[in-house]
């Protein structure tokens, strides 16, 4: 008696799980036909349904007209639990399938968004860049006439000023697009290091000695001799990092540049560029984010000195080009010191 009820019940409840399994593929049928490209294929993703229903009629009728033992009703069960532990996977690996596939969309539509940015960034930069050219040049033509005014002079002066300010943020521009875009590269010129370096630091001289501040230089006897590389690159990095270093640096304060050869091997030698000032000096929250494209510690700074957020990124991806590093160290209020190296043929 009591094996018959059990033979009875599997019976019926492997019909009633096969009963949820068609429904189950019902919905995973109506699934695939949403997600399209199954036009014409239809009957295919109805050849399951017809055979589930076809093994559910004879659930019944060997339920209803048979006379089953407990192996015939176990193997019909079993059969249930088959289909219902086939259908779960393949939901899921469909499921799966459907996500990737829309990420890859998201991703080739992204790379898609960030080719074309790159794009118009790289041409307005070159467009925009020609005509400033043009007004730094003149505005140095015009500086050079013995018999300007004092205002005059002054009002020039201020607008070369400018100009060249917005000419290094284009340029920065342009090169943050190239770093994106994995196309910057590096000149092999051969050029004298301290030949490079000198004329920038006449330059921050000056501008220092206007702020009100002393600025340092150190250049070891190493630094002498002929060197094969970007000069224009290297040159950018380290006008970059003392140009934030007088930026950020009020009067009393100073700024100093050491510059020495760390290490010598083959035709090859690393040289070390140390720029310390005696500045407003970076926060430890902010410090690890100070290589960020875009960031700034905080609006206030950014209204009361300026720039744009790229001279360290781009400075950064330079470096590195030159298989270099690039390291900072700053205590906010006492000042910070910035050290690069480049190695150099």
């Amino acid at each position: 008696m009591l094996l018959s009820i059990a033979v009875r019940v599997m019976i019926y409840l492997g019909s009633a799980l096969m009963v949820y399994n068609i429904i189950s593929y019902q919905r995973f049928f109506a699934q695939l036909v949403r997600q399209g490209g199954w036009n014409g294929h239809r009957a295919v993703l109805r050849l399951p349904v017809v055979l589930l229903v076809m093994f559910l009629l004879g659930y019944l009728a060997v339920g209803i007209f048979g006379n089953p033992d407990l192996i015939v009703s176990g193997i019909l069960f079993g059969g249930s639990i088959f289909v219902f532990v086939i259908l779960m996977p393949l939901r899921r690996i469909i499921d799966h399938i459907k996500a990737n596939e829309h990420l890859q969309a998201q991703l080739v539509s992204s790379e898609e968004s960030n080719r074309v940015k790159t794009s118009f960034l790289a041409s307005v930069s070159h467009e925009v860049r020609t005509p400033m050219n043009a007004i730094i040049g003149l505005d140095n033509l015009a500086l050079g006439d013995p018999n300007l005014s004092p205002t005059t002079r002054d009002y020039l002066e201020k607008l070369g000023a400018s100009a060249r300010q917005l000419l290094s943020l284009i340029n920065n521009i342009l090169d943050i697009s190239h770093v994106e875009s994995g196309h910057l590269v590096l000149q092999n010129d051969e050029f004298q290091l301290r030949d490079a370096v000198l004329p920038l630091c006449a330059e921050i001289r000056s501008r220092c000695e206007r702020k009100g501040l002393s600025f340092a230089l150190e250049m070891d006897e190493g630094v002498e001799g002929a060197c094969i590389g970007d000069m224009q690159k290297l040159t950018q990095v380290l006008e970059s990092v003392l140009d934030n270093a007088v930026k950020f640096t009020d009067a009393p304060g100073s700024v100093r540049l050491a510059i020495r050869q760390t290490a010598g091997f083959d035709d090859y030698s690393t040289f070390s560029f140390r720029v310390s000032d005696t500045g407003v000096g970076i926060s430890p929250e902010y410090l690890p984010k100070v290589f960020e494209i875009f960031s700034q510690e905080d609006a206030s700074s950014k209204n009361r000195f300026g720039g744009s957020g790229l001279g360290l990124p781009i400075a950064k991806n330079l470096v590195e080009l030159m298989n270099g590093e690039i390291t900072i160290e700053s205590e906010k209020n006492v000042g910070t010191t910035v050290e690069f190296t480049v190695t150099l043929k």
